[in-house]
């Protein structure tokens, strides 16, 4: 926790960017940390530690403090950024590559037949 963190948080609520950046140096390796645990992935973890940083700043007038430190505030942040990263990255499967079963299981007999008429030479 930073010196005279609360009025620091004070003067970024009131749009001061160099308060804003004392909080981000404080928290940014800590935050990183937290969302690289959870994505295995530098540049994603990077990018979505800015994207919680960017949203601190543009919602912090709306912080509150409630008797918890500020970092919890950005841990919840961050943790909703992850899940909404994982939530977009859901892979979405195309009904046109899906092979059709009747296909599939004509091609499946053909090979099965292939196999028995080998054996049947192989035996003769």
């Amino acid at each position: 926790m930073l010196d005279g963190e609360k009025n620091i948080i004070k003067r970024a609520i009131k749009g001061e960017a160099s308060a804003f950046g004392l909080l981000y140096d404080e928290y940014q390796p800590r935050i990183y940390r937290f969302i690289y645990l959870k994505v295995s992935h530098r540049e994603e973890a990077e990018d979505l530690t800015h994207q919680v940083f960017l949203s601190a700043w543009q919602n912090v007038g709306d912080y509150e403090f409630k008797g918890f430190p500020f970092s919890s505030w950005l841990y919840q942040i961050a943790r909703n950024q992850v899940i909404d990263h994982y939530r977009t990255k859901k892979k979405n499967v195309s009904l046109e590559n899906i092979a059709d079963p009747e296909i599939e299981s004509s091609y499946e007999q053909e090979f099965d037949s292939n196999l028995d008429i080998k054996k049947i030479k192989q035996a003769i």
